[in-house]
């Protein structure tokens, strides 16, 4: 309710008296011309408009000191003390603006605002009462006697009261707002989102509509109307500055995290030193792995709150993920210097030791952490994954259930699981909660929403009907997963499979398929989609026994094989080797996966053996050393696609790799292939404890080579010297 409402009139634009009164009449016992107080008011209130409070409130005591009664002037000094926080000093000047003015509605209905602020509630309803029953046509009266029945905790009656006033004022958005606020606190959903509709369709500026109504569509899960209306929430409040963070807080719950960084921007503007949100700016950015730009936010954070022991473990995780391993591990430590026993910094931590590999420190660490916080899930989480990367999977089982027991609903806490129990063997439970790897926000699919809403196979036999198989974006996974097509040919009889543009030539050859789609052709008319990586759980694979005989599934066209086979006889003498040393930098593990080429060097002063890069894109580079390239000889320069690839490799006697689409491939296609891995393996490898080079469950033709000590990758390339000599003995004989 504006203090102003009822006086606007008297803000003239007239050359203005500064002292409440003409200097010439103060020394005048007669009553002064009422042009002169209007004027003097008219100053005092554009003053108190553009907030010049001591210059307001000194024109308003200068009219009181000649004119005591002075109802509006008494009144409005009552306005400016509560401002100024004196509660008690402004309700006895309005009511002695009252008592000089009784019949003025206005002046009961702020009486009963201010005093509703300041607890006195009874007092505030017996104003409101008596501004109702001097102005019975304004609704602001009648709003405020609801407001102290919801203040009261009496939600039904204040809800009664509120639909009463719509019922004879309906273009109250206030009275459409406040009811629809208490009819979803009252579970009465449908109701509040029919009544906050109508609030905004009168208000559209509303910002507290606006949140209520994102909250509402939340429940829904209506996400992309719940974020349009937090981020209008934002928007419409720009001087607010409480709603910008509690907006920032519910976008970013809803993955939106540039109209969060939005919302926290105008929160900075306001608030310039608040660290809170400059490290939820650090997260927001995280999240979208902008991580410089998530450190620089977290050092914002920092600057304003020194002793803010979750900035330095954020930034920490942030600096982590651009490799600065040793920057990370100052700011973990830092942060868990200020705050030794807090549950977080323990566990960024925790998280920086199992990412280098230090799996007994980080186990030791992360316990602590869930010592500190036994009823949160990420601890219990990244515990699991540390006994996972030991092989250590009874561990990790237990603690992975812990976590879903606390947070039943965490999709990632969900897939971590289900790579667990794949790894573990367990494959019956672990496909089917593999399945909610489609619930993560980062889940991509290669169709196009439209496409996407078609209907879902379910593994059933529909005989003369057409599916579309659709690719998730990685090449492992569609090379792995699309040995399934034959099986999936038993029960549908028209398969297609939608792929990357790189293996369409590639897969073009599977066996059963009826055509291949590139990923952003439009789809021919079809009855059911599957993703490839689906098929394991829709074909009932619950164990290896399952897996179909093993027969080379992917296969190159003969004339390009003869191609590279004519180019390798010119080129080498000996047994040809290809070599894969580098996996897609973008992976947040590729640097503990991928060996880089120098770990191969031992091997390139063995004879008898020929080396051929297979290398496209990431590391590739490596073999613009002339010194290098005479050694490797870089075919990978001239590789167009997979089905290149395919016929490089059926030429070639062995390929040697680290985890990459080119091992899968090699696999695939039944060609011996030697792959080196890392101590902590992806969980599709299962558990390769001894290191003299296990098979492969899913590739026969396959060798796995793990470290024995995490990050030691000379003791791996040293037993695949032994073992090239004994391949090149076999291959000679």
């Amino acid at each position: 309710m504006s203090a102003f409402s009822s006086l606007g009139d008297q803000a003239q634009e007239n050359e203005l008296s500064e002292q409440g009164v003409d200097s010439k009449e103060k020394g005048s016992a007669s009553q002064p011309a009422p042009i002169s107080v209007s004027l003097s008011l008219a100053a005092a209130i554009r003053a108190h408009k553009k907030g010049k409070m001591e210059k307001a409130v000194q024109i308003y005591s200068g009219i009181l000191r000649k004119y005591p009664d002075h109802a509006d002037a008494n009144y409005l000094l009552g306005v400016a003390a509560f401002e100024r926080g004196l509660k008690d000093d402004s309700i006895a000047m309005i009511e002695r603006a009252i008592k000089a003015e009784p019949d003025n509605a206005s002046y009961y209905g702020k009486l009963g605002e201010i005093l509703t602020l300041s607890g006195y509630v009874d007092r505030a309803d017996v104003a409101y009462e008596k501004a109702a029953e001097l102005a019975p046509g304004d609704v602001r009266f009648h709003l405020g006697r609801a407001q102290i029945l919801e203040r009261n905790g009496e939600a039904e009656l204040a809800l009664s009261h509120y639909l009463d006033i719509i019922s004879r004022w309906d273009d109250s958005y206030e009275a459409l707002y406040r009811a629809a606020a208490i009819e979803a606190r009252l579970g009465k959903r449908d109701n509040a989102r029919k009544h906050v509709k109508q609030a905004l369709k009168l208000k559209k500026d509303y910002a507290d509509a606006h949140f209520l109504y994102g909250l509402l569509t939340t429940a829904a899960r209506d996400v992309k109307t719940a974020r349009a209306h937090f981020d209008a929430a934002s928007r419409c409040s720009a001087r607010r500055a409480d709603f910008h963070m509690k907006v920032a807080k519910k976008l970013v719950q809803l993955n939106d995290y540039d109209s969060a960084l939005s919302a926290l921007h105008r929160e900075t503007k306001l608030n310039p030193a608040n660290a809170q949100a400059y490290c939820l700016m650090g997260d927001c950015l995280s999240a979208k792995k902008e991580y410089d730009g998530a450190v620089l936010s977290y050092n914002r954070a920092i600057d304003h709150a020194p002793r803010e022991g979750l900035a330095y473990a954020r930034r920490g995780l942030a600096l982590l993920s651009l490799g600065h391993i040793q920057d990370a591990y100052e700011s973990c430590q830092h942060a868990v210097q200020i705050a030794p026993n807090n549950w977080e910094t323990l566990c960024a931590h925790g998280i920086l030791l199992r990412e280098d590999d230090q799996l007994n420190e980080a186990v030791d660490v992360l316990a602590r952490a869930i010592k500190a916080a036994p009823n949160e899930s990420k601890p219990l989480l990244e515990i699991a994954l540390a006994h996972q990367d030991n092989l250590d999977l009874n561990h990790a089982l237990h603690y992975i259930h812990e976590a879903k027991i606390l947070s039943p609903k965490d999709n990632e806490i969900q897939l971590r699981h289900a790579q667990i129990l794949l790894q573990s063997g367990k494959w019956e439970d672990g496909w089917k909660v593999y399945e909610s790897r489609k619930l993560l926000p980062e889940y991509k699919a290669l169709l196009s929403s439209t496409d996407s809403k078609a209907p879902q196979w379910d593994g059933s036999v529909l005989g003369n009907k057409r599916i579309v198989l659709y690719a998730e974006g990685g090449f492992s996974d569609a090379i792995q997963f699309v040995r399934f097509v034959s099986m999936v040919k038993e029960r549908v009889s028209d398969v297609y499979v939608c792929c990357q543009k790189d293996l369409a030539r590639l897969f073009a050859a599977v066996e059963g398929l009826s055509g291949v789609i590139p990923h952003g052709t439009p789809l021919p008319r079809h009855d059911v989609i599957a993703s490839l990586n689906s098929l394991p759980y829709l074909l009932g694979i619950d164990a290896e026994t399952d897996l179909p005989v093993f027969t080379p599934y992917l296969s190159p066209v003969e004339k390009d094989v003869k191609v590279w086979r004519d180019r390798i006889v010119r080129d080498s003498s000996g047994v040809t080797v290809g070599l894969v040393w580098q996996g897609a930098r973008d992976y947040r593990k590729d640097s503990r996966r991928s060996p880089g080429i120098w770990p191969f060097s031992r091997l390139f002063y063995m004879r008898g053996l020929d080396f051929f890069g297979l290398q496209v894109g990431d590391g590739s580079d490596v073999l613009s050393d002339p010194q290098l390239s005479k050694v490797v000889k870089n075919y990978g320069i001239d590789l167009l696609d997979f089905a290149d690839t395919a016929a490089l490799i059926e030429a070639l006697d062995l390929v040697i790799t680290c985890d990459s689409a080119v091992a899968h491939l090699a696999g695939a296609m039944g060609k011996p292939v030697w792959m080196v891995l890392p101590h902590a393996v992806d969980w599709r490898w299962g558990i390769p404890s001894g290191y003299e080079g296990e098979k492969s469950v899913w590739y026969p033709t396959m060798t796995l080579y793990r470290q024995a000590v995490a990050g030691d990758w000379a003791d791996v390339f040293a037993r695949l010297g032994q073992e090239l000599d004994r391949f090149k003995e076999e291959l000679q004989k």
